[in-house]
Order: structure tokens, then C-alpha cells, then sequence
């Protein structure tokens, strides 16, 4: 995200609420861009801050965002009352120019109730897998839901339940894939694991249209472990990290996984702290090299931290990303490029003032950059950053802010 170029770029809004949409569709027709952004091609920046949305009625919040190695990027979020019951998942694709790809349509199949926390992962083909939770359709409590869609809307696969533990509450479901036809699922599960929350996954190949059986991930069970985040490499590895309480303070922990679903190793005590550590965020290279980053929160400040890992799980670096007394830097997440790991986060300015901010760390001399500033625009609250890169290095970032109406999602390009 921060490099030493001037950071000219602007914001966009990246939702189009239309309430009029039909809320029966299936399949959706393609269409033709209805807007787009001007890219200058020479540093692939967004140079022009757009409009995209037509309507901006109710709340647009909890945004997810991936990229593709041809620069496409899908996004997904929370809409208030567009689908036609409280809370629905709404989706819209953009490829590397900005142009719309795919009009914002309602994911959900079902639209009773509140369907809420998605993730959404976007492959090579410009195929995307959505997942979220939904509060009634597994007929307990919440359950995992997703689906598989091309980039004319059309369902590859139809909404299918991802959880097969159905007692209880299994909720707040993370995605990622080896940009191909294999995605893990992750989630956390109440009372499974024979204790409080445990965390939960399931492997999803879109070719065969095979789930593998669900499995848990934590070994320790005492109490909570929850707030799970997942990455997949090309390779078809993954990482799945989380926050376990089950000692007097919440540690970060981690598992690894090679591309069969198999442990590699133990899971492991990341940020080993006797303070409180949360919400952490992990990226997994193709080279097996890995960052995770969370919050730690010491008296009345809450800052980033991260550690860098290197393919054998051993660790390379410590790094203390932010140092703000009596204020809140939180929600962090992080992405890799060919050389550099890049975080974002939100940061409390004020009593009620929020700003999405990112740092860079070279790979090769564990260098951490100055903070950059994302947002262009400076009043109110921007929230829930979440950012996305490629094997181009290009990324993005999207997260929550204040449009005219209530909520919206924006996003920026960063080169």
C-alpha cells in the first residue's frame, strides 16, 4: 500500500443500491458498464474520483474485496433492506479499468431474515465464491452459506450450506483460494468442539464440484477461539489463525495446512503476550513465507502488531506497526506482494473520527514504511478496511465510510 510515489489517488464509491432490482433473479444477464474510472495507464492509478451508485438508501457496511491476477476485483457487503427482509449480501464486479463487470446484484438466495458477515473470493477465470451467514436457514441458530457465480452472474453453483454441524451457532465465515477451482472456508462454531467457540473449516473445489468433509482446526478447546481469518497460496496450502482465551489473556494462535488438508506441524502461540492480542489477519506466499498481523491492546490504547515467518513456521521479525497512547488502531488486514507485505488499518483520530491508513514491510530488510493515509475524504467515521493484491503487485482497499445517506463502501487502487 505505502510506497514512496505521491499518493494522488481517490476514492470511489464501489456500491450502486438500487431498490427497484429484482429480487428473484438467478441468473443475471451480462451488462454493459454503466460507469467506469479514468486509469492512467502508465501508473495503473485511478486518477478521478467517481459515483457509481445510484441509490444510497440505508446502510452499506462490512465490505470484503478480492483481486485477480488480471487485475478484476469483486467486491461484497451488507445491505440494509435491498433485498426486501433487514439485512441481505450484495456483490459487484469491476475489472482492471475500473469498469463495472457485473451490476451490483443481491447474493442471497434466501431473503428471509438477516443475512450478514460475508467474504468473497475472486479466481483467475473471473469466477467468485461468496460465503455468509445466514440467521435462518439452517434451521439453528445461524449457519454458513455460500456460492459460486461467473462474472455475468450466472450460478456455476447454487447457495449450498457449508457447515454440516448444524447445532447451535457457527458464524463469521472467511474464504480464500489458490486463485483456481480450490477455496478453504473457515468459521467458528459454538459448543462443536465440546467446549465454548471452536474454529471450523471446509475445503470447496468449484471443478468437481466436491466438498470435503468439515474439520476443526483448533487443538485447544478450552474456551473461546474465534475471530479466525484464512490465506491460500497457488500451491494450494494454507494458514488459519485465530484468537484463543483459553488462558487469562486472548493469544493469536495458528495452524498450517498443506494442499491436502493435512497438518503441517502443531498449532502454534503467535503472539505469545500476557496482554490481551485480537482480531489478527494472516497472508500466506506462494514461497510458504508468512505475515499475520492483530491488535494488542495495552491500559486504554489498542495498536497493530505483526510477525513475519518464513516457509519452516520460523519466525524472521517482530514489528510494532502502530504506537498511539489512549487511542484505537484496529480491524487491521494484510496482503502480500513479489517484495513487500502491506497492512492496513483503521485509526482513531478523534473522539469520533476514524481514517483507513496502511504501512509497507520489505520483505528483504524487514523494513517497516511511514503510514500513509488512504481516505480522501476527512470527516466522519471510516471503518472495516480490507484489502486485496495480486501477482502484478497491484492492490486494493475498500472499506466503510459516510456517503449522503447513511453508509457506503469505497475502495482505492494502490499500484
Amino acid at each position: 500500500m505505502k510506497n514512496k510515489l505521491p499518493f494522488t489517488l481517490l476514492s470511489f464509491f464501489i456500491f450502486s443500491c438500487t431498490t427497484e432490482q429484482d429480487k428473484n433473479i438467478v441468473n443475471l444477464p451480462s451488462v454493459q458498464p454503466s460507469s467506469s474510472l479514468t486509469l492512467n495507464k502508465k501508473t495503473n492509478q485511478f486518477i478521478k474520483e467517481n459515483f457509481t451508485n445510484t441509490t444510497k438508501k440505508n446502510n452499506q457496511s462490512n465490505p470484503s474485496i478480492s483481486m485477480n491476477n488480471k487485475g478484476e476485483f469483486a467486491s461484497s457487503w451488507i445491505s440494509s433492506n435491498q433485498d426486501g427482509d433487514k439485512l441481505g449480501i450484495v456483490a459487484r464486479i469491476f475489472d482492471i479499468e475500473g469498469k463495472e463487470l457485473l451490476k451490483e446484484f443481491i447474493v442471497n438466495e434466501n431473503k428471509i431474515g438477516n443475512q450478514t458477515n460475508p467474504d468473497i473470493s475472486l479466481n483467475n477465470n473471473s469466477e467468485f465464491m461468496t460465503v455468509w451467514e445466514d440467521e435462518i436457514k439452517d434451521n439453528s441458530s445461524s449457519g454458513i452459506f455460500a456460492n459460486f457465480i461467473d462474472k455475468s452472474g450466472n450460478k456455476i453453483i447454487e447457495d449450498f450450506q457449508v457447515n454440516q454441524y448444524t447445532s447451535s451457532s457457527q458464524q463469521s465465515p472467511v474464504i480464500s483460494s489458490d486463485g483456481e477451482n480450490n477455496f478453504i472456508i473457515v468459521w467458528e462454531s459454538s459448543k462443536q468442539d465440546q467446549s465454548s467457540y471452536g474454529v471450523f473449516a471446509r475445503k470447496v473445489n468449484t471443478k468437481n464440484k466436491i466438498q470435503e468433509p468439515e474439520f476443526q482446526v483448533n487443538t485447544t478447546t478450552t474456551s473461546n477461539q474465534d475471530n479466525q481469518d484464512v490465506s491460500m497460496n497457488k500451491n494450494g496450502d494454507f494458514i488459519i489463525v485465530w484468537q484463543s482465551s483459553h488462558e487469562s489473556n486472548s493469544n493469536i494462535f495458528g495452524q498450517r495446512y498443506n494442499n491436502k488438508s493435512e497438518k503441517t506441524g502443531i498449532e502454534f502461540n503467535i503472539s505469545n503476550s500476557k496482554d490481551n492480542n485480537l482480531n489478527p489477519s494472516v497472508h500466506l506466499k506462494d514461497s510458504g513465507d508468512f505475515i499475520v498481523t492483530w491488535e494488542r491492546l495495552i491500559n486504554n490504547s489498542r495498536n497493530i502488531i505483526a510477525k513475519t515467518y518464513n516457509s519452516k513456521s520460523e519466525k524472521i521479525a517482530d514489528q510494532i506497526i502502530t504506537v498511539d497512547e489512549n487511542k484505537s488502531n484496529s480491524n487491521s488486514d494484510v496482503t502480500g506482494l513479489n517484495n513487500k507485505y502491506i497492512i492496513s488499518w483503521e485509526r482513531q483520530e478523534s473522539e469520533f473520527d476514524y481514517s483507513i491508513n496502511y504501512k509497507e514491510i520489505d520483505i528483504k530488510d524487514n523494513k517497516v514504511s511511514e503510514s500513509k493515509k488512504v481516505n480522501s475524504l476527512v470527516a466522519a467515521n471510516k471503518t472495516y478496511p480490507t484489502i486485496s493484491s495480486n501477482s502484478n503487485d497491484l492492490s486494493i482497499i475498500s472499506w466503510e465510510d459516510t456517503d449522503p445517506d447513511s453508509k457506503g463502501i469505497f475502495a482505492k487502487i494502490i499500484p
